[in-house]
């Protein structure tokens, strides 16, 4: 991937966070024990989730293991057992994590089910693509990392993510399981800005 692709998806990717974490859900966390019971700001928060700082649902302490993803045994793991990953693989992985835990919005798509978990959120099927196309040389062990005990210790043989997932849509809609659904973009904004903005579910903006 030259420079000006890889520079534009980081671009496009934190453009469709932007959306997202400025929206301001009403006031409220999941409300799981994990989160803070109402967002606030937290001016410490580090690296992708410096997004979030002005009203988080998450403290700085609560993202220091940003780099693993929730299990079915309620223990975070780490995603990187198949070996390091190249940094805009990563970069995806950590918005994903970083809206999950800090934001007021992910409060909007509560799993029914599962009360540290969330469901159907909406991802711009361009940001999919892109976060495909990010990790698509990098390896990983499971479909779901959320429910597939080789995620939580990498039993299964290692493959590249373009082995494990088909396309975008496929990533977006097994990683975290049913944790996000892919919607299409809006033509109109793509033409407009080049960036992923489009919105989903209700008028709602889409993407991490």
């Amino acid at each position: 991937m030259g420079v000006t692709s890889c520079s534009l998806l980081l671009v496009s990717a934190y453009f469709a966070a932007a959306l997202i974490g400025g929206a301001h859900s009403e006031g409220v966390c999941l409300q799981d024990g994990k989160h803070k019971a109402t967002p606030s700001p937290e001016p410490h928060l580090t690296d992708t989730c410096t997004l979030y700082a002005d009203n988080s649902c998450c403290t700085e302490d609560d993202i220091q293991d940003i780099s693993h993803v929730p299990s079915a045994i309620n223990k975070n793991e780490p995603w990187d057992k198949c070996g390091p990953l190249s940094s805009e693989c990563e970069g995806f992985l950590k918005r994903v994590s970083c809206f999950y835990r800090c934001s007021p919005d992910a409060a909007r798509w509560p799993h029914p089910h599962r009360r540290s978990y969330i469901q159907a959120v909406p991802l711009c099927h361009s940001f999919c693509r892109d976060w495909f196309d990010a990790c698509r040389m990098d390896m990983t062990c499971a479909r779901n990392w959320a429910r597939d005990p080789r995620g939580q210790n990498c039993t299964g043989t290692c493959v590249q993510y373009q082995q494990m997932y088909q396309h975008g849509r496929d990533l977006c809609e097994s990683l975290w399981g049913d944790a996000f659904m892919t919607v299409e973009d809006e033509p109109e904004e793509l033409a407009e800005t080049g960036e992923v903005g489009a919105e989903g579910d209700g008028g709602r903006p889409c993407g991490c």
